[in-house]
């Protein structure tokens, strides 16, 4: 269905899929804030999302204005862990989860993994998927 809706549109539900979405939001603050709206009190939200700048911890989002990402003008930015986490929060969501997709353990490992392995098209180790739960 349509991500900017509100709950007194479509209500509100106990699990919320939010899988491969994110990053093809133009509002992607404001995605968070309808995802957490429509999340029912003691329910999760589950998050798949492509991100970007690894090596940053501080919360950094790229901005893809054309087809930057994969070749494709649909992907429109691409959000760091630190700030999925953060909008995540600001959106509502009281408890965030991160989990890596890449084999790694944690989230600073992969961080960690970014800053050693600089190469010469660095999108490869400084960009990944992962997923969150909130």
């Amino acid at each position: 269905m349509p991500v900017y809706k509100s709950p007194e549109k479509i209500g509100t539900f106990d699990v919320v899929f939010f899988l491969g979405v994110l990053y093809h939001m133009r509002h992607p603050m404001l995605a968070s804030e309808i995802m957490a709206s429509v999340t029912s009190p003691g329910g999760i939200a589950i998050i798949e999302a492509h991100v970007d700048m690894l090596h940053l911890e501080r919360p950094a989002i790229a901005f893809y204005p054309g087809g930057e990402l994969n070749g494709d003008g649909s992907n429109w930015c691409g959000p760091n862990p630190s700030a999925v986490e953060g909008m995540l929060k600001v959106a509502g969501f009281k408890r965030v989860e991160v989990y890596t997709t890449s084999g790694m353990q944690s989230v600073a490992q992969v961080a960690k993994a970014a800053k050693l392995l600089h190469t010469q098209n660095p999108e490869e180790i400084l960009s990944d998927r992962m997923v969150f739960h909130a």
